[in-house]
């Protein structure tokens, strides 16, 4: 008995076996065309086959089967391709439609001499999905027209229905493609399996676990509906609109908010991250988030009324998550912080170590510079008060570094100053109109280049008014000793708050309408732990975690001399708006990957390219504000924090294993390295870093739809030369990357 004409679910048979397994005629299954003589390929069945997919056997032996990908290779086994069929049987084409005829029957590439001398040069586009199985059979998934595009990606529908088919609780599935509120998901049906007690609903949980081990993640459904039956038109094909309409229950897709809660926080997210939705389950990770913003994050819930580190957002990825921890906080661990204003000498962290220890020509001209956009009307004098504010509120901005010399030694302390007499020259007012860039990048040069990170200034603060779009800017030059790049962030938001709540007084004074909760109420929020608290958590880290001594010497073991790169050249290399927000937002869902994960891929078969080794050392940066005491808040604590350590970077022979290969050593690397500056500090082991550094400081600025929604936020605009051209370092290259406006930018440049 032979039978076709659709895809076969060898379940529907059990009755056929259960009432004629002993007499029955051989059953057959049967996959063909009109356009090959109906018949190609043969399955024959018995009681024993358990395959779940649609097999559709071999080729009858006068014709050929091929499985192509859209450029006309040959797939492997068990990958997906479409079916072309040659030799005996092919009809000559399509009757008056010389058109269809091209592009259905092309060349045959593959054939042999035998099959041009009977005359078999052409193949049939068949349009349908199939892959080779290792027993030699063809596996049939669907056809070509039912692939859909979701997120970027091309999906084959019947590829999920296959593998969900096979799961033991589902008896049948159909997979659509739907749309809500303009986002496109994959909804799936299915039928349970006649072998689970009726009263038992299937587990979904179980099914998508199940699935997310046998297909990527864009392709797994963000919904399941279980059906008493799928519904099918009266040809016998999917009726798509009697299907009832899915619930979203699924994670890593838009789940909603469920309470008040919940929707507060998917609003910071929002904020945050620059989305335009977030749901309760989307993980803040593969959604643009990193190590470097989810700081900004706890800095601005904190600003919120909310108490939490930045640990909590690792533990708690998701908005659902994160919630019922903030709901259990009644036990939450009490934060050791120092008010007031400090004083007193301390110990250096390692980066600034690092820095005396490179002895460069011109130390004290050595910058973090940046330039925020904020409104046109505000004052001089009000500025004035806000930097006196923020110079109260971050005790690193009086701080001055200590010489101490002996006859062979020469070390360095740091030391709070109880004022801030000599730390920062006066705010500096500058009106740009009739300047040039050339001449504007020189001024703000000049501004930077007398510190004196012994006796003071350490820094400089200018308003620069006359700009075209009636805004001003606020011109920061801190010598690094004091800052990184994530106290930018810290120092931007509360300037904001600082000038926003002397605007809305001047605003409510005209009006009469100030009150005295608006009077008292403190612009800036209580300080977090110091700098002074966290040098030493670091030193005690240091001496509690002496076995990650034998980790950094294995990391290094190998490290192999650079070959001479002869003159290295300066490069900027951009990603468009689109790239960038792909890469941010998508690029992670793949191999649940962090944004570093995948940059770090890159590198390593960039360098594998250019220098010929697929091992190559380098050195990173991060911003050191790990989690080493849970005593500990450093999340809006201004100071240079920046951790540097070696890591090991291998090409592997294709992309997908490269990257699962980087992100296995990233996750492998304790504590994000911050144990080798401080082991190295206390002369624990002496090795050197790799001569090429690589940098990624994060998201420094959100994309923005209009200029004026990037008042407050850090501009691209040229800051002048933060070192001093003399200065050199015993780098290779550096390799410092950052998104700003929505764009991801590299620079490559040559030692300085």
């Amino acid at each position: 008995m032979i039978f076709g004409g659709d895809k076969l679910n060898l379940s529907r048979l059990k009755y056929w076996w259960n009432c004629y397994a002993q007499d029955a005629p051989l059953l057959v299954n049967m996959y063909g065309i009109t356009e090959t003589t109906v018949h190609v390929t043969y399955k024959s069945l018995s009681p024993k086959n358990n395959f779940k997919a649609a097999n559709i056997g071999k080729p009858l032996n006068d014709l050929k089967a091929f499985v192509l990908n859209t450029q006309k290779n040959l797939m492997p086994i068990g990958a997906l391709g479409e079916l072309y069929i040659g030799g005996a049987g092919l009809a000559r084409g399509y009757l008056n439609q010389a058109e269809l005829t091209h592009e259905s029957f092309i060349d045959n590439q593959f054939a042999t001499t035998d099959d041009k001398a009977k005359g078999y040069n052409r193949l049939y586009k068949t349009g349908d999905l199939v892959r080779w199985r290792h027993d030699g059979n063809l596996e049939y998934l669907g056809r070509n027209d039912c692939q859909v595009k979701i997120r970027g990606y091309r999906i084959e529908l019947g590829e999920i229905e296959s593998a969900l088919s096979a799961l033991k609780d589902v008896k049948h599935a159909a997979v659509v493609d739907l749309e809500s509120d303009n986002h496109k998901y994959l909804a799936a049906y299915l039928i349970k399996a006649s072998s689970m007690v009726s009263d038992i609903d299937i587990d979904i949980e179980a099914c998508r676990n199940s699935l997310a081990l046998k297909l990527p993640d864009y392709m797994l459904p963000a919904t399941f509906t279980v059906l008493d039956s799928i519904p099918l038109t009266i040809n016998g094909k999917l009726d798509r609109n009697s299907l009832p309409t899915p619930e979203f229950v699924n994670a890593d897709k838009y789940v909603a908010p469920r309470n008040e809660l919940e929707e507060q926080l998917c609003n910071i997210w929002q904020e945050v991250l620059s989305v335009k939705k977030v749901g309760i389950a989307d993980n803040f990770f593969r959604i643009g988030g990193d190590s470097i913003v989810s700081i900004g994050l706890v800095s601005k819930m904190r600003s919120e009324g909310f108490s939490l580190q930045v640990k909590d957002i690792f533990d708690a990825p998701t908005v659902a998550q994160l919630s019922r921890l903030l709901n259990a906080q009644a036990t939450r661990i009490k934060i050791k912080t120092e008010q007031g204003v400090l004083t007193g000498a301390f110990d250096l962290l390692p980066i600034q170590s690092w820095f005396f220890a490179q002895k460069i020509e011109n130390p004290h001209h050595f910058n973090q510079t940046f330039i925020i956009k904020i409104p046109g009307e505000i004052k001089y004098t009000e500025i004035e008060q806000a930097l006196q504010a923020l110079t109260a509120q971050h005790d690193m901005l009086r701080c001055v570094s200590l010489k101490k010399e002996s006859l062979k030694t020469t070390s360095y302390q740091q030391q709070y100053r109880d004022n801030t007499d000599g730390m920062c020259e006066p705010l500096y007012a500058l009106n740009i109109a009739d300047l040039n860039s050339e001449e504007l990048c020189k001024k703000l040069t000049q501004l930077q280049s007398n510190f004196n990170y012994i006796n003071g200034p350490t820094w400089q603060a200018a308003h620069l008014t006359g700009h075209i779009d009636g805004r001003a800017r606020l011109f920061f030059a801190f010598h690094h000793l004091i800052i990184d790049v994530v106290s930018w962030r810290i120092i931007a938001q509360d300037i904001k708050q600082l000038l926003t709540k002397q605007l809305l007084t001047k605003q409510l004074l005209t009006k009469q309408l100030l009150t005295k909760q608006v009077l008292t109420k403190q612009a800036l929020p209580p300080k977090g732990s110091s700098y002074r608290q966290w040098v030493r958590a670091v030193q005690h880290y240091a001496l509690n975690h002496q076995d990650e001594r034998t980790y950094w010497q294995g990391v290094c073991a190998d490290q192999a001399g650079l070959p001479d790169l002869g003159t290295v050249a300066y490069h900027k290399v951009s990603l468009s708006v689109h790239q960038s927000d792909v890469l941010l937002h998508q690029g992670n869902l793949g191999f649940h990957t962090q944004i570093n994960d995948l940059l770090l891929s890159a590198l390593a078969i960039s360098l594998f390219e250019v220098l010929g080794s697929d091992v190559n050392h380098v050195t990173l940066e991060g911003h050191c504000r790990e989690v080493i005491d849970e005593t500990l808040d450093v999340s809006n604590t201004v100071g240079w924090f920046t951790s540097m350590y070696p890591v090991r970077l291998k090409a592997q022979q294709t992309i997908s294993a490269t990257i699962i290969h980087t992100k296995e050593m990233l996750s492998a690397v304790p504590h994000k390295g911050i144990g080798y500056g401080a082991l190295h500090q206390q002369q624990a082991f002496a090795m050197t870093l790799p001569k090429i550094i690589f940098n990624y400081l994060g998201q420094l600025g959100a994309q923005s739809d209009n200029e004026e929604s990037s008042t407050w936020q850090v501009s691209q605009e040229d800051a002048g030369a933060m070192i001093a051209s003399d200065n050199t370092d015993h780098l290779l290259v550096n390799i410092n990357g950052a998104v700003q406006a929505g764009i991801l930018t590299f620079n490559i440049a040559p030692r300085l």
